[in-house]
């Protein structure tokens, strides 16, 4: 049996980004939901996030070669990784621009998942599509979750998380 390799984890994160209602879309917002709130706060609410969310393509399309950059599911998955930690990535989490128009810069000015500011030169990963076991994988952890929690989707409740108790450094 063939070792798994970098390449094959960055692949099985985003496709997990991509294709797991509850650890990608859903998973993002709720992390929104739960640590970016005041000023950091991108979404009036749950299913605004989700809404948005749905809507970001699966993958840069000026940059499919980095699942993790540009505008893209992966990009926004990365940074919910990382709002626990540092709340100055919920700007990440949000649109490219704010309602008035601007982009939506962190405190730091920087502006991230844009295809305009983030794709990396160009390298040969290829990500493909998920194997059928993968998908069969991520299908019943989704069933099961939908199951287990009386459809969280419509019944949102953040008490079903563990989420990672850590201090936000501002």
């Amino acid at each position: 049996m063939r070792s798994a390799t970098f390449d094959d984890w960055m692949r099985a994160v985003a496709w997990t980004a991509v294709h797991s209602t509850y650890q990608g879309v859903f998973d993002m917002c709720a992390y929104h939901e739960a640590y970016c709130t005041g000023e950091y706060r991108q979404y009036d609410n749950f299913t605004s996030c989700l809404a948005y969310m749905t809507t970001v393509p699966d993958v840069s399309v000026d940059c499919p070669w980095a699942p993790f950059a540009g505008s893209s599911k992966g990009c926004k998955f990365k940074h919910k990784l990382l709002v626990p930690f540092q709340a100055k990535h919920c700007y990440h989490m949000g649109p490219l621009t704010r309602a008035d128009g601007s982009p939506n810069v962190d405190p730091d000015g920087k502006l991230k998942c844009s295809d305009a500011e983030e794709c990396p030169a160009q390298t040969d990963f290829v990500l493909g599509e998920p194997t059928g076991e993968f998908l069969a994988s991520m299908n019943a952890y989704d069933a099961a979750i939908a199951s287990a929690y009386n459809n969280p989707i419509t019944n949102l409740s953040l008490d079903h998380y563990k989420f990672p108790k850590v201090a936000l450094p501002l």
